[in-house]
């Protein structure tokens, strides 16, 4: 089911990388009314955002980058460290 909701976005076409076709930026609603966002100046803030490379995917480094075998062995441990604390206090 589509919910009737409307948004203003920018489609821009990429370089052929091989890679990426496009890139769809969703422009907030009150970037063009109340804050007076022309076309050209919202170009200019989309080339610099590619250019100082600020756009980053979702799985950026960090923590979500361990494997599952890694979870899965840091939540024994921590169940294993648990166990051994109401042992040794009862």
């Amino acid at each position: 089911m589509v919910k009737g909701t409307t948004r203003q976005v920018m489609v821009v076409k990429t370089p052929d990388t091989g890679v990426f076709e496009q890139a769809i930026f969703l422009l907030r609603e009150d970037s063009t009314e109340k804050q007076g966002y022309t076309e050209d100046r919202i170009l200019e803030e989309v080339s610099r955002l590619t250019a100082e490379g600020q756009i980053r995917s979702r799985h950026s480094k960090g923590v979500h980058r361990l494997s599952p075998l890694a979870w899965s062995s840091i939540g024994a441990a921590l169940v294993g460290i648990a166990w051994f604390l109401t042992t040794v206090i009862t």
